[in-house]
């Protein structure tokens, strides 16, 4: 009987380490969903801040310009 008893102690030993072990799991994957759309978020606006600074960036040429010209 205390063999038995041993044995449940051991098991319920087992299942609490199980049910830490789930909790921390749970909690790394909520900072990885946190920390994905942070990076999804920087990734859109450092792609939004290159295209801005690329707008002023255009060089025209082959386009005959004439003295006194209302562009």
């Amino acid at each position: 009987m205390s063999v038995m008893f041993k044995q449940m102690i051991h098991m319920e030993n087992k299942v609490d380490e199980c049910l830490q072990l789930h909790t921390k799991i749970h909690s790394i994957e909520e900072t990885l969903t946190d920390h994905n759309a942070r990076l999804k978020l920087l990734e859109y606006k450092s792609i939004d801040m290159e295209a801005r600074s690329r707008r002023n960036n255009l060089i025209f040429s082959g386009i005959s310009e004439h003295r006194d010209e209302n562009c």
